[in-house]
């Protein structure tokens, strides 16, 4: 049975540019990730629990999220330290 989440029609891409989804364990964050992709609501889903991934994101890791679509989600971005800062230093560079 898939069970639809309330926050889930507030996941879209289009405000605002990042958005955070914390919870605890099994509470279907990647579930409702993972469907976000599938019906198209974003483009692209990675995971850093995968490890060839997460050695990707380490050693490059503005080159990695530059090669990723312009809506994607990343689920355990905790596992990067830097990350968040990075992230905000892509959207905040004026796109032209």
């Amino acid at each position: 049975m898939d069970v639809e989440r309330a926050i889930t029609p507030a996941l879209t891409p289009d405000f605002p540019p990042v958005t955070i989804v914390e919870g605890p364990r099994t509470s279907g964050k990647t579930h409702v990730a993972r469907s976000l992709v599938a019906n198209g609501t974003w483009q692209g889903y990675e995971t850093l629990a995968d490890p060839v991934t997460l050695e990707l994101a380490r050693h490059d890791l503005p080159g990695w999220l530059g090669s990723l679509p312009e809506t994607v989600i990343i689920d355990e971005a905790q596992l990067i330290a830097d990350l968040p800062l990075i992230v905000k230093g892509l959207v905040d560079e004026p796109r032209g």
